[in-house]
């Protein structure tokens, strides 16, 4: 029997990354930072980002982060590294800013 090709998460980039977009709008579209309600709001972005990517594809593991930081004008420095297999796994990190937040969310997909 053939084994079929694995998919790779680099042809699903896109649509990753349009989910992502769509939880933080929705998420955060008409938010002011409220330190009270960040763990709540991190929450959220990350459960549904997951739930969105799960029905994209259920082939993957996928690791979802997310930092909200008040903008301040200062500046903000992350960085994120993994050790995966090029050709089926990979990485789409968004970046969404509204007048007072800034948000970035990480998705690693590795390949089942």
């Amino acid at each position: 029997m053939e084994e079929s090709p694995q998919l790779s998460f680099s042809s699903l980039q896109s649509g990753v990354r349009d989910a992502i977009s769509k939880v933080l709008e929705v998420t955060l579209q008409d938010r002011k930072y409220d330190a009270s309600s960040i763990e709540e709001w991190s929450d959220a972005i990350c459960s549904q980002t997951l739930a969105a990517l799960r029905s994209i594809s259920g082939s993957f593991k996928y690791t979802v982060t997310c930092v909200l930081t008040q903008k301040t004008g200062g500046g903000f420095h992350t960085s994120s590294a993994a050790c995966y297999e090029p050709s089926t796994d990979g990485c789409v990190v968004e970046r969404w800013e509204n007048q007072s937040i800034l948000a970035i969310v990480v998705v690693f997909g590795c390949s089942l």
